[in-house]
């Protein structure tokens, strides 16, 4: 039987022979949880999950009256626009500002008072930005955009020279090539940004991720074989603030845990993951592909 949080509080206090602040040690204890969550790609915290993308909208032409109001003609705005997550700019070369909200079909209102010159009959692009993820999602590991009965893998930008790209204009409608981790929407979900062209079609987004960690529960978050490395690390945590030494001997044992978990843990991470279809993605020699580079199988060449 997996542990529960409260079987894990009573060994928790037996083993540092304290019981009188259960706080502190609930505190603790959810934090090594999320900490040892976080420490390695476990197949029991990846999941895999989907959404849609919104085609870039320029139908008809839009008029500005320097505030905040931008009216179009011979359209009608997206109906998710009032989401907060598009942008509206007159070309893809053109400062871009936010949408707050959708008054009517024919209109809609900018975060910002609109600044620039006024236009009565100006052709115009508002797209979707960045897009909101799975209630669960605590960080993003890989991504696949689904075109013409194939899925090419995304580039993360925040590792590469586009990262710039992001923080401006798309280049234009096309398919995305990359993305960028965003913050947390005002709903504490994990967004994205995809680019650096903004999507001109509806596409199919495939993404697995690591589950965040769900307070004061442990069975359904990690398999029970971690337990151990989550008590040494909860017990390193309790013993800082006033026993060093201690503290020093639990977080050596939290490590030696953690590498020998690891170390045990022999199953493809893409392969166990929860939704979704079975990938592994055969790369080098019959090797999985997610396995290289993490430390399981080296590149043979």
């Amino acid at each position: 039987m997996p542990l529960t949080f409260e079987q894990a509080r009573t060994i928790l206090q037996s083993r540092i022979a304290d019981s009188s602040n259960p706080t502190a040690v609930d505190q603790a204890l959810n934090q090594a949880i999320r900490e040892v969550m976080r420490a390695k790609r476990w197949p029991e915290v990846m999941s895999r999950a989907f959404f849609n993308t919104v085609a870039a909208y320029s139908t008809g032409t839009v008029a500005t009256v320097g505030t905040t109001s931008v009216t179009l003609t011979t359209g009608t705005w997206p109906t998710d626009v009032a989401s907060g997550k598009y942008r509206f700019a007159l070309s893809v070369s053109d400062p871009w500002y936010q949408v707050a909200t959708r008054s009517s079909g024919a209109i809609i209102l900018l975060s910002d008072a609109y600044i620039d010159a006024d236009v009565t009959a100006s052709s115009y692009i508002v797209y979707k930005s960045h897009y909101s993820l799975a209630y669960n999602v605590d960080r993003v590991e890989e991504i696949w955009l689904h075109k013409d009965g194939e899925s090419v893998n995304l580039d993360n930008a925040a590792t590469d020279e586009r990262v710039s790209d992001f923080l401006h204009y798309p280049s234009g409608p096309g398919v995305p090539t990359h993305y960028y981790n965003m913050e947390r929407d005002s709903s504490g979900y994990r967004q994205i940004l995809l680019g650096p062209e903004t999507p001109d079609d509806v596409y199919r987004i495939e993404y697995t991720y690591k589950r965040k960690a769900i307070p004061d529960v442990l069975a359904g978050n990690l398999d029970e074989s971690r337990w151990p490395v989550v008590l040494a690390r909860a017990s390193s945590i309790l013993y800082e603030p006033e026993f060093y030494e201690r503290h020093l001997s639990a977080q050596a044992e939290y490590e030696r845990l953690l590498k020998i978990e690891w170390e045990n843990e022999g199953e493809s991470e893409t392969q166990h993951v929860r939704v979704g279809q079975n990938r592994v993605d055969y790369g080098i020699d019959g090797w999985p592909a997610s396995l290289i580079g993490y430390g399981r199988v080296q590149d043979p060449s």
